[in-house]
């Protein structure tokens, strides 16, 4: 399968039925993911291979704006194909996308989803999930990856068990952060970081169903490079984020493999997957891989205790005190400390 068509941009029809259900995207903006998304999806459905499609988005102020006309995720596809898609209230909290009168799919909200319960998916057999990495200074989600599962399981319900497909869960995404909590809670960060390492790629997860594209050489973010918006920013934060792919948490400076031998021979506390050993002559501070049983887990009273009982340990990452094995370690740190 070609990663990109003809016109440059992604080929998300190719991606969505390449037989994965579990498919997450992340690239450059502007490459074709939710514009690609949604027009193969249309076109599916003309074609009878699915019925109707779930449109996610974070939170429910990004839900209730996209509502608007000129807002509409179906804008330019309206525009390019003379369709002319609509979003209307069904219930609070939820969207409808309407052609003329027939009901195409679903919006709503992964924060507010819970609210939902009752209302009956099973006519969904996709579900596109829309900017799935928060932007940097985003309020978080509490249990957020587990939200979005959770969800899927409410619009799959038992359809295995009768011998239909499971739905098809699709994520886009531009590369805020590396370090976000669906890939942390699928346990992949180690298998992406060697993937930026080396520019992007695609990882495959048989076993699972899971297939994740970080978009690599785009023909779209080349000719973007010479824009003005571009030529303003360089080769700055914004610009590598924008065009090539590059994660803005990615950032290696502090990470810093050492020796534990010049550390004490007991960390100073365990985390769910880190330990955090004391320099023995210096106010330093390693973070390593932990694979033991842990003081502090992931639920919200751990991390409450934690943060009131270490709180001095992230004032020694932000005074470069704090050095990490490799990024896992580092990004899991920093999970540690969201929301402090």
């Amino acid at each position: 399968m070609k990663m990109y068509l003809e016109s440059g941009y992604i080929n998300m029809r190719g991606l969505i039925e390449n037989g994965w259900p579990f498919l997450f995207i992340t690239g450059a903006r502007g490459t074709g993911k939710t514009y690609g998304g949604l027009k193969s999806i249309l076109e599916l459905q003309k074609e009878g291979s699915i019925n109707r499609f779930l449109y996610l988005r974070r939170t429910q102020v990004e839900t209730d704006i996209i509502s608007g006309e000129d807002t509409n995720p179906f804008k330019k596809i309206n525009t390019d194909t003379g369709s002319s898609i609509t979003m209307k209230p069904i219930r609070q909290g939820i969207y409808g996308f309407y052609q003329d009168e027939d009901l195409l799919g679903y919006a709503a909200a992964l924060s507010t989803f819970r609210n939902l319960r009752g209302f009956d998916f099973s006519d969904v057999d996709i579900i596109l999930y829309d900017e799935f990495i928060p932007e940097p200074g985003a309020r978080p989600i509490k249990n957020e990856a587990s939200v979005l599962f959770n969800i899927y399981e409410s619009v799959n319900r038992n359809r295995e068990l009768e011998d239909a497909a499971p739905v098809k869960l699709v994520c886009c995404s531009n590369s805020n952060e590396l370090g976000n909590p669906i890939f942390m809670e699928l346990k992949i960060l180690s298998k992406l970081e060697k993937l930026t390492l080396s520019g992007g790629g695609t990882y495959r997860d048989p076993d699972r169903g899971l297939m994740v594209v970080l978009l690599k050489d785009s023909p779209i973010s080349k000719r973007k490079k010479d824009t003005a918006l571009y030529k303003l920013t360089g080769s700055g934060t914004f610009a590598d984020m924008a065009l090539m792919n590059v994660f803005q948490d990615n950032d290696r400076d502090a990470i810093r493999p050492q020796s534990l031998q010049e550390y004490s021979s007991t960390p100073i506390v365990t985390l769910d997957g880190v330990a955090i050993y004391r320099h023995k002559s210096k106010n330093l501070y390693y973070c390593c891989t932990f694979d033991g049983e842990p003081e502090f887990t992931t639920s919200a009273r751990d991390l409450e205790r934690f943060n009131l009982r270490y709180y001095y340990l992230w004032n020694r990452y932000i005074d470069g005190e704090l050095t990490f094995e490799n990024y896992l370690t580092k990004a899991l740190f920093i999970t540690y400390n969201k929301g402090r």
